[in-house]
């Protein structure tokens, strides 16, 4: 009970680190911010502390106070690879490009590898034009778990820009086959869309026929 544990010792920078990340767990991102900001204020090297405080105020839609926290937390902790990848993401947001592939090319240097770092990745190489390096990311995202719609679409993007167009239609049938089957209706008609303007017809039109 942390309650508890707090009256018996209210300077314990453990209790408040506890409560913070169940407060996270529930989604109670307010109440996780005010538990992790004491246990900062009673001890100001926990990387981790910064880093969780950083995921709850992203949560809460607070940016660039979220952005601070993970650099804090990387300053303290240059191995964290977890904290770099979120870095990454905060730069992706704000459309810096270059420095999110530093950062993220840092959280895998880290071996913090998993579907979503590269897929973030490949994304970003995408906005950078760098369409060759971006599938081999979509590749490896891919491989760790080919269930997610956005390493397919993003695939074909790719794909479709340095002219393989009968592979980016595969993976734009594909990506639409998974957004169905996942009942994502946002990413169906996006798709449905996008597939319309490049290869001037709708799929999903023609399974109805």
């Amino acid at each position: 009970d942390f309650e508890k544990a707090e009256n018996i010792d209210p300077e314990d920078a453990e209790t408040y680190f506890n409560r913070g990340k169940l407060h996270r767990n529930q989604e109670e991102y307010n109440d996780a911010v005010i538990n992790f900001d004491k246990t900062i204020s009673l001890k100001s090297d926990n990387a981790e502390a910064f880093y969780l405080r950083g995921r709850s105020k992203y949560s809460l839609q607070q940016y660039r106070a979220a952005e601070s926290d993970f650099d804090q937390a990387t300053d303290l902790n240059p191995k964290y690879g977890e904290a770099f990848y979120h870095r990454g993401i905060s730069k992706y947001n704000f459309r810096q490009f270059e420095e999110s592939l530093e950062l993220l090319n840092e959280a895998i240097r880290l071996k913090y590898e998993n579907e979503y770092t590269y897929r973030l990745r490949g994304v970003v190489k995408n906005r950078l034009g760098r369409y060759e390096l971006a599938i081999d990311d979509f590749n490896k995202s891919i491989n760790f778990d080919n269930t997610i719609i956005l390493s397919y679409y993003e695939r074909a993007i790719a794909l479709h820009n340095l002219g393989r167009f009968s592979e980016s239609e595969s993976d734009f049938e594909k990506a639409l086959e998974l957004a169905k089957q996942q009942k994502n209706d946002e990413m169906i008609a996006e798709i449905n869309g996008l597939f319309q303007d490049v290869f001037g017809h709708n799929p999903s039109e023609e399974e109805d026929e």
